[in-house]
């Protein structure tokens, strides 16, 4: 498989991490996955949600700008880096929305009984 192909369909293509930080912050803003997904930029009220997918995607997982691009509709590396700095930008006025949904991406706690 090449990584550095983009990804534009099937949702089994997505790696799974990914496609669970897809479905949160989907979730979390009330909209479908696929407006994160989707090749058209969309209304403005899916950009906010699709940046801060393309952030946790880029911060948590080691795949590049440009695969992570890829597992949002085929944008390219810029998209992803604009992404992360539009967020990074906007944390002080949004923190408590992002705290809550960083909490929701956070791995479950161990049984400790494990």
């Amino acid at each position: 498989m090449n990584i550095h192909a983009t990804i534009t369909s099937p949702a089994d293509a997505i790696p799974p991490e990914v496609r669970r930080v897809q479905e949160t912050v989907a979730s979390f803003y009330g909209i479908p996955v696929a407006a994160l997904t989707d090749k058209a930029r969309g209304p403005e009220k899916f950009s906010w949600p699709r940046q801060v997918a393309m952030r946790w995607v880029y911060y948590l997982f080691y795949y590049s700008a440009q695969e992570v691009g890829g597992f949002f509709g085929g944008r390219g590396h810029g998209a992803v880096l604009y992404a992360s700095d539009t967020y990074i930008e906007r944390y002080g006025e949004k923190r408590c929305e992002l705290e809550r949904l960083a909490y929701l991406l956070s791995p479950p706690p161990m049984d400790p009984d494990f």
